[in-house]
């Protein structure tokens, strides 16, 4: 850690004493010379990427003075003053002499949950209070949390994940940061909101009074996927803040209790909310191999879209085929798939010389294009309805095919510059998927070649497997990639029971047709 003891930052802050140190910075006791008070500043880590750089900085002295608007209130450590020297953003506030909650913890297990109420009371009324001004915190965790006497303060408001939203960003397959307090919605790459919050705030209170996280893993990429497709672990402490904590780990951010919703179940004697309604099976079980893809394919850092075929199978009533019979079935217009496999590296022809289209005119019958922002577009088939609450589509039943698809957006890094090769990010797809969605034994590679769209270099992948959750659903599962050298690539899934898999020849034959960066 440097030596700041006898630096003065604007003429009027003396660094005395480090208080400690994490990913976003260094926090300092330090001397107001001008209000003869002591203060803490925190020196905020900026990334690394010159080209970021400036507007991390931005970003960090936007976020910093919106957070001090929350001056006054108690449950929140107030903001003095954001000084800029070399480059490096200083946040001066308010020292609050005490321990985390984490400390806490650590120190005593699990609390008793008078004690953990009444924490989750001031968190709570603090968050409301920001939310209500328009500022989220991004970062509610118990070491962000402060006890001193009879006090309760959230600190870091607004400026940790402020500082670097890459906190809850996935790059180069990696989290910055502890992903066990990050909302579904933000491991999916949506923005931080109170609803986030509120979902950090649910880990928090599960935390302290379990002695455990909810969604405690080996390894940062098992925590994830727990995030996105389990639910908490039991509880073996918690009685009358279970419907609370319960409500605040919803997944799907719409149907999560909100702050006004919350705050009754904190009081005593308060009744237990009316619960959730469950979703289907077979829609939950889908959900999970959606977001077990967007695991894999975020570890990638991908801007990708996923579309999915759910028949039967994948909710267990029809029996799984072999790889055999599938594959006798397997109909002339999805050869194109299998045709060549990695060890002969072979660049497909079709893909090459075809030329994606380039508006709806030219589409096969039947479909519509859909562009994404991000650099990529693909054709969905037209019946299809768009869902509320993002970019995908699904087709209502009919007969006995349950025939859905959903278009997922992943986090992007369109300015990356990437050295792997196609096939080795499909690779490293496949490790991910088999760590969290296929059953030990189950995988079966059946193609893996090189593609070639215009000028970008792609890959594709066809393999099976057996759906983790339910062994006796055997799925397949069609991957293409495409990687532009100057920066940044996308990827289209298509999966579907096996057993169904060779009437989707001509379907996939139209996302491989249509699918390209813009």
């Amino acid at each position: 850690m440097p030596d700041h003891r006898a630096r003065v930052l604007a003429g009027r802050y003396e660094l005395r004493a480090p208080l400690g140190q994490g990913g976003m910075g260094v926090v300092w006791r330090a001397w107001d010379g001008v209000l003869h008070q002591t203060v803490a500043v925190k020196e905020v880590l900026l990334v690394a990427d010159p080209a970021r750089r400036e507007e991390s900085l931005r970003r960090t002295m936007r976020e910093a003075r919106s957070a001090a608007r929350l001056r006054g209130h108690p449950g929140i450590v107030t903001v003095y003053d954001v000084v800029e020297e070399d480059g490096v953003p200083w946040i001066v506030m308010e020292l609050v002499e005490g321990r985390s909650l984490a400390e806490e913890i650590r120190e005593a297990g699990p609390l008793p949950e008078d004690r953990v109420m009444e924490i989750g009371a001031r968190v709570l009324a603090a968050l409301a209070a920001a939310h209500e001004a328009g500022v989220v915190h991004r970062d509610v965790k118990p070491g962000n949390i402060l006890i001193s006497g009879d006090r309760v303060v959230l600190t870091d408001f607004g400026i940790a994940a402020g500082a670097s939203r890459e906190t809850s960003e996935l790059t180069g397959g990696n989290l910055i940061g502890t992903p066990a307090y990050l909302a579904p919605e933000l491991i999916e790459g949506h923005r931080a909101g109170p609803a986030s919050d509120l979902w950090a705030l649910g880990v928090t209170l599960y935390e302290a009074v379990e002695g455990r996280r909810p969604f405690e893993r080996d390894t940062g990429m098992a925590v994830i996927a727990a995030i996105l497709s389990r639910p908490p672990a039991p509880f073996q402490h918690a009685a009358r803040l279970r419907p609370l904590i319960e409500g605040l780990l919803v997944k799907d951010p719409s149907r999560r209790l909100t702050a006004p919703q919350a705050i009754p179940l904190l009081v005593p004697g308060a009744q237990q909310t009316a619960p959730v309604p469950p979703r289907d099976e077979g829609s939950r079980r889908r959900t999970k191999v959606l977001s077990g893809i967007a695991v894999a394919a975020s570890a990638l850092a991908v801007a990708g879209i996923v579309l999915a075929a759910r028949a039967t199978g994948l909710t267990g009533e029809t029996p799984p085929t072999t790889a055999d019979q599938t594959t006798a079935t397997r109909t002339a217009a999805a050869d194109q798939t299998t045709a060549t496999d990695q060890r002969t590296a072979a660049t497909d022809p079709t893909a090459s010389t075809a030329p994606a289209p380039s508006g709806t005119a030219s589409l096969p019958s039947g479909f519509t294009l859909y562009r994404d922002e991000r650099g990529f577009e693909v054709a969905v088939p037209d019946g299809w309805e768009k869902d509320d609450d993002g970019p995908s589509w699904s087709k209502p039943r009919s007969g006995l095919l349950d025939l859905q698809a959903t278009v997922l957006g992943l986090n992007a890094a369109q300015t990356k510059k990437w050295t792997r090769s196609p096939e080795q990010l499909m690779r490293e797809l496949t490790a991910g998927l088999q760590e969290s969605l296929v059953a030990p034994g189950t995988y079966k590679e059946i193609a893996l070649r090189q593609v070639t769209v215009g000028e970008h270099r792609g890959a594709e992948l066809e393999f099976a497997f057996n759906f983790k959750e339910l062994p006796s659903a055997r799925l397949r599962m069609y991957a293409r990639c495409l990687v532009r050298d100057s920066g940044g690539y996308a990827m289209v899934f298509f999966f579907a029971p096996e057993g169904d898999w060779a009437q989707f020849g001509p379907l996939i034959d139209t996302f491989k047709a249509t699918f390209r960066l813009t």
